[in-house]
């Protein structure tokens, strides 16, 4: 039997709201390479995000989702091919309003 993900057995310690989205963003490395990920929920202190490139925990990263300025965040955790970071500045209200609304997790 599998352990829980650690983005779902933290859930109750949130802070702040999370939403369900699908992004198709760049995340850079601070120092290395720049690719694709699936930015599968978000929140104004951070985001999971999806992808197949192995990033280190710890790592500064930058997130650029289409049509806003890149965001800086630090991988807090990895499970497979999902990672946890958190934004090193928290979005603002209104921000991540706008970004989860444009953006929403589609369900068929």
């Amino acid at each position: 039997m599998f352990d829980e993900p650690h983005w779902k057995s933290s859930s109750n310690q949130r802070k702040s709201r999370r939403d369900a989205v699908r992004i198709g963003a760049d995340l850079l490395i601070s120092a290395g390479p720049r690719f694709k990920v699936s930015v599968l929920d978000l929140s104004q202190t951070g985001f999971r995000a999806e992808t197949g490139n192995h990033i280190e925990r710890g790592s500064k990263v930058y997130l650029t989702i289409p049509s806003f300025q890149s965001l800086s965040a630090r991988v807090a955790w990895n499970e497979r091919d999902c990672y946890g970071c958190e934004f090193t500045h928290p979005l603002h209200q209104s921000i991540f309003e706008h970004i989860a609304r444009k953006y929403p997790m589609l369900v068929e």
